[in-house]
């Protein structure tokens, strides 16, 4: 058994790590923790799930809390239940991307602000261990549907378009097919979808639902070079990310995206965020837009946080999710899809044309995974053999080393005995040359 509370949400595999009992002594610690009345508790469509859903319920009634259940909806959903209501917080039942074995938690205060290590979790955690529980009369059961509200909502914040799109999505099982009916809604007859494996089923018999990892992109990929799309858009397990992919079928990284999103959707100083593996090219090309830039520790629970306290319109992460102030500091794969489409409108462009700049403007070795025995270490070593040289290093997430010729991150796993390596240069040789390098010093780690 290894422990299921992570740096930003709660996940394991079913019936090693999460079973009922954990979910109900979970959801004890929920209503004790979260201050005020009424609890959104909300499913993604796993099969552990129908177990795990009722068990959780449970234990947060006992704690005296109200509970309103919206069922399975996508991440962005069970966001918007929260910062569209009255709830002091809520939990939906997801392993967001992880294989079928897996399932787990995500757990937000009021307003759809998450609930992770530094702002709760451990406090959550401790109260579940000591079983320090609330025990008061039950609390009401009160049963919701959200969709409609949700496609009035988004509705109100979307352009219309002048031409007509025809768009392939790949939503692998998952809870992305909600998404995708809530965007035909929107634009009617204005865009033709046709999507891959619709139907949710939570043993995801045609890929793994996790699209930041390009074998899960075949089959669209395929099609795509096949027949004729105006682009492809590929969700995880939870919908909370999205990644495209070009009319001629290439794959666009979520951080050039970043970058083709935030400088056409933001006015001059408005405000774009992006993580610490993304390319140069995004910071440039919001600066060549006069839109003021922010660079974010990754994962979303820190990019939210950093946007909140900079007043950051816009920002996202390199595993697809893209976060908007306007959404409550939420991620949004529809409303991403939906800018997108409003671009491809604007500039007349496809996405092809829109992404080869960016992309072809750097070499880049993709992320790069290495196990070591002391992480600390080698980024301790990694600085000392770069301070020389570098024109810049910083540290928000692990090390940045920038120089005129080439960018790298190094970076510590949050779960593993890892260190993730992301390196770009001018030229493939200098990417080839300080993977090595890097490579070498890690050697010793």
């Amino acid at each position: 058994m290894s422990d299921p509370f992570k740096a930003y949400d709660i996940r394991g595999v079913y019936q090693r790590d999460i079973d009922e009992e954990f979910a109900l002594n979970l959801g004890k610690a929920i209503g004790t923790y979260l201050k005020g009345e009424k609890i959104v508790v909300a499913r993604d469509g796993r099969k552990s799930g129908d177990k795990l859903y009722p068990a959780l319920i449970k234990g947060i009634l006992s704690t005296g809390k109200n509970v309103v259940t919206i069922g399975k909806v996508s991440t962005p959903q069970f966001y918007f239940s929260l910062y569209s209501g009255t709830a002091c917080g809520g939990v939906i039942i997801t392993a967001s991307h992880n294989p079928k074995e897996y399932n787990g938690f995500k757990i937000c205060s009021e307003n759809a602000v998450p609930i992770f290590k530094e702002n709760g979790l451990e406090e959550i955690k401790q109260i579940m261990n000591k079983k320090e529980f609330n025990k008061k009369t039950p609390g009401h059961l009160i049963q919701k549907t959200i969709n409609e509200e949700y496609v009035n909502e988004i509705k109100k914040l979307t352009k219309p378009i002048h031409r007509s799109y025809k768009i392939l999505a790949d939503t692998g099982n998952g809870m992305g097919i909600l998404e995708v009916k809530a965007l035909k809604k929107i634009f009617g007859e204005k865009i033709h979808l046709e999507v891959m494996f619709a139907e949710i089923d939570g043993t995801f018999p045609n890929h793994e639902c996790n699209p930041a990892i390009n074998a899960n992109l075949k089959q669209i990929v395929a099609k795509i070079k096949k027949e004729e799309f105006d682009f492809g858009v590929a969700f995880d397990g939870d919908a909370d990310r999205v990644i495209f992919v070009t009319n001629e079928g290439d794959i666009i990284p979520a951080d050039i995206m970043i970058g083709i999103i935030g400088s056409n959707i933001l006015k001059e100083g408005e405000r774009a965020g992006y993580e610490v593996r993304s390319s140069r090219a995004v910071k440039e090309i919001l600066e060549e837009n006069k839109i003021e830039s922010f660079l974010f520790a990754s994962g979303a629970p820190y990019i939210k946080k950093g946007m909140k306290k900079n007043s950051v319109q816009f920002a996202g992460e390199k595993s697809g999710h893209y976060v908007y102030q306007k959404l409550h500091y939420t991620d949004s794969s529809i409303y991403t899809i939906i800018n997108v489409l409003n671009i491809l409108d604007k500039t007349n462009k496809t996405l092809k044309e829109l992404s080869s700049p960016l992309i072809e403007k750097y070499a880049n070795s993709g992320e790069i995974n290495y196990e070591v025995n002391d992480p600390n270490y080698a980024l301790k070593e990694i600085k000392k053999e770069f301070t020389n040289e570098a024109k810049e290093i910083l540290e928000i997430d692990g090390i940045s080393v920038y120089s005129d010729e080439y960018f790298f991150n190094v970076r510590k796993s949050n779960t593993e005995p890892l260190v993730r390596v992301n390196i770009e240069g001018n030229r493939e040789n200098i990417v080839k040359e300080l993977k090595e390098k890097i490579e070498h010093i890690i050697s010793r780690a």
